[in-house]
């Protein structure tokens, strides 16, 4: 049912800094801008996934937290069924951009972004404090699901990312959920005890991701 780990979404203090320091080594997914109605957002391409930075308006972390793992799921309807056959209160939620700049920001077109348009469409869980580790599905549209790929053009390296390690109080349970939703990613992820959940380690072709 997950397809792959789509991205990563971390908090950060300082969104400017955290941009341009791994901008100086990797692509830019998309540019900063308010694409959250609590916070501004920017993406970078590291190579088979994207790493989503957020700087939320309120309570920003003093340090940078990966807080999130989003999987593009087969079908926004299969991955809802199988999250509630795992117990797990789920519903669907369209993201519609209507901002002309934020769709030019995201790479639609002058044209395209005179009208409004369907970001992705994601799963997303009722009550994510239940689950053992912080996770969504996103379905992106056509023009987004090409232009955000790590296979696009703009994003293609050749580095990879090989293996993401979460942190979680009951690192078995979240094995056996993934497990349980089929995960079928490249991209290996590793469950360890941890007091809270959270992104512990990106490990990539060439050592671990150093961040600047």
């Amino acid at each position: 049912m997950l397809l792959r780990l789509d991205h990563v979404i971390y908090s950060v203090p300082d969104i400017e800094a955290a941009h341009a320091a791994l901008t100086a080594n990797f692509p830019e997914a998309w540019p900063i801008g308010r694409f959250w109605p609590s916070g501004r957002t920017c993406g970078i391409a590291l190579g088979g996934i994207n790493l989503e930075l957020v700087q939320p308006d309120a309570d920003a972390p003093s340090t940078r937290v990966g807080t999130t793992l989003v999987f593009e799921p087969s079908s926004p309807e299969v991955a809802e069924f199988a999250l509630k056959r795992q117990g797990i209160a789920c519903h669907s939620f369209d993201k519609i951009e209507p901002n002309p700049e934020l769709l030019r920001l995201r790479g639609f077109s002058g044209e395209e972004a005179r009208m409004p348009q369907l970001i992705c469409t994601n799963i997303l869980l009722d009550k994510p404090a239940e689950t053992p580790f912080d996770f969504f599905c996103c379905s992106y549209s056509p023009f987004l699901e090409g232009w955000l790929s790590p296979d696009h053009p703009r994003l293609r390296m050749a580095r990879r990312v090989t293996r993401v390690v979460y942190g979680t109080p009951q690192p078995e349970r979240a094995t056996s959920l993934l497990a349980n939703l089929d995960y079928a990613g490249e991209i290996g992820i590793e469950f360890r005890r941890a007091e809270q959940p959270a992104i512990l380690a990106i490990d990539m072709s060439d050592g671990p991701l150093s961040w600047p």
